[in-house]
């Protein structure tokens, strides 16, 4: 696990071919995702290639960490691949978390929300973040000099 940690190219460049094996076996899966009062369908398919391209800049922005001989710093690393992998599950598995659309009150009412699909929300901002981390974690150990 340390190793892969250290050479981190290894599992975006298998996320990003898992990516695209994926999109030849997706035809017409549809995602809803519904934002406040913004309705929109995407075809998994695309979202998948989408996401090939980006893990393979990923990987290749690790790879040329490598090549230059600076090493990206370890726990920024860990932050990234988890905070990655968290807004991939939770992009895949977008339709089985209704049940949190049903919140019970202190009345012991069921109150549902179907104004906001918050799993899309917590999906992309969590993509966000590992974005930044990632980026953080790249110009810092370009500029940091280490021994």
């Amino acid at each position: 696990m340390k190793a892969l940690i250290q050479k981190p190219y290894f599992i975006f460049f298998g996320l990003a071919i898992a990516m695209l094996i994926s999109s030849f076996f997706k035809k017409d899966i549809e995602m809803d995702i519904n934002i406040f009062y913004i309705y929109v369908e995407i075809k998994l398919k695309n979202i998948e290639l989408i996401s090939f391209a980006y893990f393979m800049l990923i990987s290749l922005n690790y790879f040329l960490l490598n090549w230059i001989n600076r090493k990206p710093i370890y726990w920024l690393t860990i932050f990234h691949i988890l905070f990655q992998i968290v807004a991939l599950i939770l992009l895949y598995n977008i339709n089985t978390w209704s049940w949190i659309e049903e919140i019970k009150n202190i009345n012991g009412e069921i109150i549902k929300i179907n104004e906001v699909n918050y799993i899309p929300i917590i999906s992309i901002l969590t993509f966000i973040f590992s974005f930044f981390i990632h980026f953080l974690n790249f110009i810092i150990s370009i500029f940091l000099k280490r021994e």
